[in-house]
């Protein structure tokens, strides 16, 4: 399942050719007063951890239009007006821009960042920016940019008017789990702990990952990104999950290859007529070290990757572990990508 979900920005540039100096405020004949046109909807999957699988809609609350010149440098950058890009005739630029000017929009930058990225004067160093992912709560405000990563060129058009169409995607990727099944051996368990390892702690407005990766080896105390709680297993076959319509869903930079260790407690099985083994009182974990069916060797930009589909995990007695990244067990998951794209790949135990 695939859903195309982007924004377009459709910027229209009124070129005034027979403007002096004097009136252009020393920009030359060659300067564009450019009107900034955000049009259409970014939609997205879950907006809420654990998250809902409904569809959702990624809000654009805030951004900043940088123009980037023929040699890469930011010449002008304003704050987007959300209410002018998107009704009427636009937001109109402060000041006229070069005609061979480019474009760069990032929208939802977080507020902490602000001051950081709108000193920067080099495309290079702007897309080099790193924010650190703070919330795993909420990313109907994913920070969004271009959706190639390159500056929108102007196009001239008829009548002295020029138009650059911008089309926005989120920056990061997102990783999902819909729920955990015992196999046919699994007679009790319980979901204590969803978490997400080997991740980079950064994002950058290129769309990939800063900072050194987080990696929980094989402590039992964890501390990085993740769900804890208790999920009681239920039903026929035993399905562990998070409430009605959700899944445990965790924000994450793109470009690299994170993992899902759960925790479980609680675990009982029965193999055959030989009798039921009792293992409540000890945590076991489950390592998702790979995935098939991904498409690419690293989670890319703008992808949700949904673990197993509906289906999520389904593990034996075997593929237990008493610490998380066993060196003796792979648990390797297919995937499946949806727009913002949803991937649900398989999971190797």
């Amino acid at each position: 399942m695939k859903k195309v979900l982007l924004m377009t920005a459709a910027i229209a540039a009124m070129v005034f050719t027979s403007c002096s100096k004097d009136e252009n405020g020393g920009a030359g004949k060659d300067a564009t007063h450019v009107s900034i046109k955000v049009s259409g909807v970014i939609q997205s999957r879950a907006v809420e951890a654990p998250g809902s699988t409904a569809i959702g809609t990624i809000r654009l609350n805030d951004g900043h239009i940088f123009v980037i010149n023929p040699m890469g440098g930011v010449t002008y950058h304003e704050a987007l007006n959300v209410i002018q890009a998107t009704t009427g005739s636009g937001q109109v630029l402060g000041q006229a821009v070069a005609a061979d000017s480019r474009i760069y929009i990032i929208g939802n930058i977080p507020s902490s960042d602000l001051a950081t990225i709108s000193a920067k004067t080099t495309i290079t160093d702007l897309q080099a920016a790193a924010s650190l992912m703070t919330t795993q709560v909420d990313y109907r405000d994913a920070a969004l940019a271009n959706s190639n990563g390159i500056p929108a060129s102007i196009v001239p058009g008829a009548n002295n008017t020029a138009t650059v169409d911008v089309s926005i995607k989120p920056l990061i990727s997102r990783l999902e789990l819909t729920q955990i099944e015992g196999g046919t051996n699994i007679t009790a368990f319980n979901v204590k702990g969803v978490y997400v390892d080997n991740y980079h702690p950064s994002f950058t407005y290129a769309g990939g990952f800063a900072g050194t990766m987080f990696s929980q080896d094989q402590s039992a105390t964890f501390t990085g990104i993740g769900d804890a709680g208790t999920w009681a297993a239920t039903g026929t076959p035993l399905v562990a999950a998070p409430a009605s319509g959700n899944v445990w869903a965790h924000n994450v930079a793109s470009g690299a290859l994170p993992r899902f260790i759960i925790a479980l407690d609680g675990v009982k099985y029965k193999v055959g007529s030989d009798p039921e083994v009792d293992l409540s009182g000890t945590t076991y974990y489950l390592t998702v070290t790979g995935y098939n069916n991904l498409g690419s060797t690293v989670f890319e930009r703008g992808k949700i990757y949904r673990i197993g589909g509906t289906n999520g995990i389904t593990f034996g007695e075997d593929d237990l572990g008493l610490t998380p990244n066993p060196v003796d067990v792979t648990l390797t998951l297919e995937v499946t990508i949806e727009e913002w794209v949803l991937v649900t790949p398989d999971a190797i135990l």
